[in-house]
């Protein structure tokens, strides 16, 4: 028996949570209540028609943290000395390379400026644009200087409905805004 009161407590209390957060909706058009993240559709069966509507597109933006890994045109291995004498061994030569990574992936190889789509690295393993960083690491080693930038791309456009509700002379209007047809924002 106790058990039942308290399973029929918590249901009683989690139907109200979710009213007590919702909003009604009170218009000449429809009363109800509504929740951000509410379809369109939803929100006009509670609310009625509203008095305007407005569309516009928000172009949404990705900033990403983007790593540029230098490998310099010559490094030289001094090995070991043999008195007064050492042996130098150049291990790598030729035009600096510069890999772009972001988010773990090679997006871009630049040797000496110009873009390449894939690079033998100083050990004659290939290294590609989509490969991951651990295969750059594997292949080339340890980058000589490595700097990181933030890049801003554009991604797709999201669009923006602005309904608003006439409430009458004496009340200010309410402002309903979807984004990408759900409801995001609730205005009196």
């Amino acid at each position: 028996m106790n058990v039942f009161r308290i399973a029929i407590l918590a249901v009683a209390g989690f139907l109200l949570s979710a009213q007590a957060l919702a909003y009604y909706c009170s218009t000449p058009a429809g009363n109800g209540y509504v929740n951000e993240g509410d379809s369109m559709s939803k929100v006009q069966q509670a609310c009625g028609q509203p008095t305007s509507s407005t569309d516009s597109d928000k172009q949404n933006e990705t900033t990403t943290a983007i790593q540029y890994w230098t490998y310099e045109n010559a490094q030289v291995d001094k090995g070991t000395g043999l008195g007064n004498y050492s042996q130098q061994t150049v291990v790598r030569s030729g035009p600096s390379t510069t890999v772009e990574v972001a988010n773990g992936k090679i997006t871009n190889i630049m040797q000496s400026g110009s873009q390449s789509g894939s690079e033998n690295c100083f050990s004659q393993s290939s290294i590609q644009v989509g490969g991951s960083s651990d295969d750059l690491l594997a292949a080339c080693g340890s980058p000589t200087s490595t700097t990181t930038q933030p890049k801003t791309t554009q991604g797709p456009t999201t669009k923006i409905t602005t309904w608003i509700y006439s409430r009458g002379q004496y009340s200010s209007p309410l402002v309903l805004t979807f984004e990408g047809g759900k409801l995001s924002q609730i205005q009196e």
